[in-house]
Parts: C-alpha cells; structure tokens; sequence
C-alpha cells in the first residue's frame, strides 16, 4: 500500500495497525498518515521521526526524575 493509505485499494478494508500499548508509538503511528498526506512522503517520515523521538525522550526524562528519591 502507498504510505499515507489506511484503506485497501484492492479490498476497500480500512487497515490499521494494532495498538501496542506504548503511547509513543501508537500516536506517531497514527499521526504519520495526516503528516505524508500534507508533506508528502520524505517529510511526512521525518516529522513522524521527530515526534516519536520528542516522545520517546519524554518518557525517558519522567523515568529519570521519577527514579529519584522523594525529600
């Protein structure tokens, strides 16, 4: 399928990936079809890239804090 695509052009069946339960990825994945539809394919990838790692990140820096010890 051409990216950017959730719906079969053979079939006519949306297609969508299966939640993974990490909200990183689950929200890039959702988002990246929107980003290649108005930035075409390259930038519609690198956008997705960028907000899965300003996400991944994220939770790497609330892990961190969290693992400190309360005063």
């Amino acid at each position: 399928m051409p990216d950017g695509v959730r719906t079969c052009v053979k079939c006519g069946r949306k297609v969508e990936p299966e939640d993974t339960g990490l909200n990183f990825i689950d929200l890039t994945r959702k988002a990246y079809p929107h980003l290649v539809r108005y930035f075409g394919t390259l930038w519609g990838r690198v956008f997705a890239g960028t907000v899965f790692l300003v996400l991944l990140i994220l939770l790497i820096v609330l892990a961190v804090i969290r693992s400190f010890p309360a005063r």
